[in-house]
């Protein structure tokens, strides 16, 4: 995988997308008890490019990236820890990927860059 987003939520690293001949849609989660990797599911969009931040103890907010059509992506994505599924996010106003993300606070993050 390359241009693929990490993030860390408990006890658990999940790698999200990432390019392999095209954009992927794909995850893994590492559990980092048993330091092993299992699949995990399948993102709404390929994407590789993207970032990846924990928002609390139980979501993860995938941000932009580019997807299979070479399209810079306004898209966000949210996976929830618990069921292990992902929803729609909010569309940020620009296209971005290979940014950066940051949390504010509880309920914000900053998105910066390209």
């Amino acid at each position: 995988r390359v241009g693929c987003a990490v993030a860390l939520s408990g006890r658990k690293v999940v790698v999200f997308g990432g390019y392999l001949r095209g954009a992927l849609n794909t995850t893994e989660v590492c559990d980092l008890e048993t330091m092993s990797f299992s699949v995990g599911p399948n993102m709404l969009t390929a994407r590789f490019g993207c970032v990846a931040i924990a928002v609390d103890q139980d979501r993860i907010l995938v941000v932009g990236g580019i997807d299979s059509s070479d399209n810079f992506l306004t898209t966000t994505e949210v996976l929830d820890m618990n069921t292990m599924a992902f929803t729609q996010g909010p569309n940020m106003l620009q296209k971005r990927a290979a940014c950066a993300v940051v949390a504010l606070d509880a309920r914000r993050v900053l998105v910066i860059g390209v």
